[in-house]
Parts: structure tokens; sequence; C-alpha cells
């Protein structure tokens, strides 16, 4: 079991660790910071490394006294492992089901929020990338927070689409390599994701970004 902290928000990457940590630094929130003391009520992201410990670690939580807030974000996809993967929101839903949380059978696109109502147990939001309707992962959800009449990421599609084939990369990697190839093109070349939000490369006014946010 990690550190606790009130607040603990579950991912399954680092690259998601990263990005949320400036979505909350943007937003105002307090995060745990990198380096520095931390204050109790700052959020503690949780890179797990893959879906199903972020599973296990939201059993885990469910039942820590200490903990008020479990937020889950993770992909609608698992790209090395889409052919057998379980649907991600009832492998959760079996989970909340089973500490007594009143967890519908369809996640809404604008992610979930839960309150248990007994005692001693968290509060619960869930967030599928990018939607929890559209297959794809963190790389499909922040081209949603490209600006509108920027021509850059329909430009970075095109190219992916065109080139030869065979390629190295899968057909589920094709959001990856259009962000990437979409962040190759801006001023500082090649930002991570989370960086490129600090620096205002992608901007959380769009629809997508506002709700996530929310």
């Amino acid at each position: 079991m990690p550190d606790l902290h009130a607040k603990m928000l579950l991912v399954e990457g680092p690259d998601d660790g990263h990005f949320v940590y400036h979505v909350c630094e943007r937003l105002g929130l307090g995060v745990v910071p990198r380096e520095g003391v931390a204050a109790p009520e700052h959020v503690l992201i949780l890179p797990a490394g893959d879906v199903q410990r972020v599973g296990s670690a939201l059993h885990g939580l469910l039942d820590q006294a200490t903990v008020a807030v479990v937020g889950v974000i993770v992909d609608h996809d698992d790209p090395d492992n889409i052919a057998a993967q379980e649907d991600r929101w009832e492998m959760l839903r079996g989970t909340l089901l089973g500490k007594g949380y009143d967890a519908p059978e369809e996640l809404r696109p604008d992610g979930l929020v839960l309150e248990h109502g007994g005692p001693a147990h968290p509060r619960v939001g869930v967030w599928i990338m990018p939607d929890k309707q559209t297959p794809g992962m963190l790389e499909t959800f922040v081209q949603q927070l490209v600006r509108e009449g920027d021509g850059l990421m329909a430009h970075a599609r095109s190219v992916v689409a065109g080139l030869p084939s065979p390629r190295e990369f899968s057909d589920a990697h094709t959001a990856k390599a259009e962000t990437h190839t979409y962040l190759a093109w801006q001023k500082t070349p090649g930002l991570p994701m989370g960086q490129a939000l600090k620096q205002r490369v992608y901007s959380l006014n769009t629809p997508a970004g506002q709700a996530f946010a929310a």
C-alpha cells in the first residue's frame, strides 16, 4: 500500500500522472509536488503501472478510513492487449459494487462521482480516457485540447495516414503517432504532453477540457 493521503488519484502510467499533475496545477488544485513538502490536503497522484494494478490499488484504498477521495483515470483501450482486454468500467464497477457503492451499469462520457453513504468510505471519481464512449487513450484525449483553428493537428493526422506500409506501430497506437507528430512541430519540439499543457500548446477551454476539469 502506498503512503496514504486524504486525496488519492490512481492512473496507469507516468505519462498519465505527469499530464494530470499539470492539469491540477493549471486549475489551482493542491497536488503533491515532485520536490518539497506536501500539505495533508494535497492530491497524491499514483501511477500504478497498468490497469490491473489500478484495480488492485482501488480495492485497497476503498477500505482506508483516512482516505477521503479516490480518483481513477484509465484508458478505454489497452493497446498492447486489445484482443483480450476486459471492459474497463466493468472491472472498476465490480470493485465498487463489492464495496457497497451504487455504481451504474453505464459510465457517463463526462465521468462519474460516487458517494458511498456509509462511514469510512471515500468519495470516488472515475474517468475513462478519452470519454468512455470512444476507443482510445490519453493521446486521443489531448487531441481534443487543440485550439480551434490550429491546422497542425489535422496535418499530423494526414501525415501519419499517408505513411507507407508496413509501419512499425499498430493501428491501436495511431493516436500516439499523431499526437507526438503534432508535438514535434511546436516551438519547443517534442514536449511531453504535460509540459505541452503547461506551455499552453493545449487548452482546457475546449469542451473536452472543461468536462475533464469539472
